[in-house]
């Protein structure tokens, strides 16, 4: 069966931030270059035979990569058009002016653009197993606040073969600058599979019928895209769309949680970010066979019974590595969420006034989550979640929405309660003297 690498927002001439001083930047800085996780996924897909790489728009960062993005494309495309495995690709709006230039420059009869200009085109790939068309549109220019789906012509879209659409643009954000992508629109085109560009974290946003999903930068660029990166490989299948998530990118950011409580020596604080960083890379095993760089923020949450002294501590911790095998792991800051002990929550709740209404609430939530009541109150307090994740600003880590009653939910509102409760306390404190 016919199987597709697709992958969007390379930005290629940029280089993975915060790294610096790291032995992976010394010792293999290529690693940190979009340009290098380029070729490596033009090595797999050449390794695992793919029938086509499919890239939605992005691909070079701005004109100021010209040349290193030149150098690359050229060394990709040429091992692809070696091994025949044709490329369809789209501009988004960093590349719209730079990504046809260089494309002309090439001059590649194995690629495809699509879509110059804002004006949809198609395509034809033919495979053993089926022929399939490839629909694609281009940014115009750096902003375009019209659906690209309302210039989709009648009769573009083919009923008696499968159709992959490419298109970069921001899903579900209806008043966005950059190509706002109607939901409805993409479900009526009658396409079988739609690759998005613009977000760089990757998400399957619906996984049939049809497919739609953003595959995500292959290289993570900043500590604000945390989590895996890499491609996604596309299979068909019976006429559906089988997919699967490729965890490329040797680079990973994220922000590790480190409980306090206890800690009372230098020593002991190295222990405890050793202890929870092992326990966050534990189930992320199967992805970190590519990983070679993580550079994480460690967050340290929870009550200590001398916070000043935690804090001392804190200071003198250095950023040096925590080497996990052939992984390294690079200190980015240490943050810290400490508080002193708050009394006990029982006795909390038989206080009058706000900070006791919530210490009632707490104790509902840490005794019996199980409670009609309690789980009445997660819903209540996750009401807002589906306005969250259509918001533009909060459209990156919208897949990260847990829902209103996991585990998760039920964390995340006891953290944050017992946050705002130590708020109270201490204003209460200092009001009272």
């Amino acid at each position: 069966m016919p199987t597709f690498l697709l992958t969007a927002d390379l930005h290629l001439g940029r280089r993975a931030a915060a790294a610096r001083g790291t032995a992976v930047s010394e010792t293999e800085p290529e690693l940190l270059r979009a340009s290098e996780s380029w070729l490596r996924l033009v090595r797999y897909a050449v390794q695992h035979k793919a029938d086509a790489v499919l890239m939605a728009g992005d691909v070079v960062d701005e004109a100021s990569g010209f040349f290193e993005a030149y150098e690359a494309l050229a060394a990709g495309f040429a091992q692809l058009r070696d091994h025949g495995i044709p490329v369809f690709l789209t501009a988004g709006n960093h590349d719209y002016e730079v990504l046809p230039a260089l494309l002309a420059q090439l001059g590649d009869p194995n690629v495809r653009f699509l879509g110059k200009g804002g004006s949809w085109e198609s395509a034809l790939l033919r495979t053993p197993d089926t022929d399939i068309q490839v629909i694609g549109w281009s940014f115009p220019d750096r902003y375009h606040r019209d659906d690209p789906l309302l210039s989709l012509p009648d009769g573009l879209v083919r009923d008696d073969i499968p159709v992959i659409g490419l298109v970069h643009g921001d899903y579900a954000v209806p008043n966005s600058v950059y190509a706002p992508l109607s939901p409805a629109r993409l479900q009526q085109a009658g396409v079988l599979a739609w690759g998005l560009g613009h977000i760089h974290k990757p998400e399957v946003l619906q996984p049939q019928h049809p497919f739609l999903a953003y595959p995500g930068s292959p290289l993570a660029l900043t500590p604000k895209e945390s989590g895996a990166h890499g491609a996604v490989l596309l299979r068909l299948e019976g006429g559906s769309i089988e997919h699967r998530f490729l965890p490329l990118s040797p680079v990973r950011y994220e922000t590790i949680r480190v409980p306090a409580s206890g800690i009372a020596t230098e020593t002991g604080l190295r222990a405890a970010v050793g202890q929870a960083l092992d326990a966050f890379l534990q189930p992320l095993m199967p992805e970190l066979s590519a990983l070679r760089l993580l550079v994480a923020d460690f967050r340290f949450t929870g009550t200590h019974d001398q916070p000043e002294t935690f804090e001392m501590l804190l200071r003198n911790l250095g950023d040096d590595p925590f080497p996990r095998g052939a992984l390294e792991v690079k200190p980015r800051r240490f943050l810290s969420e400490v508080q002193p002990p708050l009394p006990p929550l029982d006795v909390l709740a038989r206080e009058a006034g706000p900070a006791g209404l919530l210490a009632s609430q707490l104790l509902l939530l840490r005794d019996d989550p199980e409670n009609n009541e309690a789980r009445d109150l997660l819903r209540a307090l996750t009401a807002g979640f589906p306005e969250i994740a259509h918001h533009q600003t909060f459209s990156p880590v919208a897949g990260e929405l847990p829902g209103s009653t996991s585990p998760e939910t039920l964390r995340l509102v006891q953290e944050e309660a017992l946050r705002l409760l130590t708020a109270l306390i201490r204003q209460k404190e200092a009001t009272h003297g």
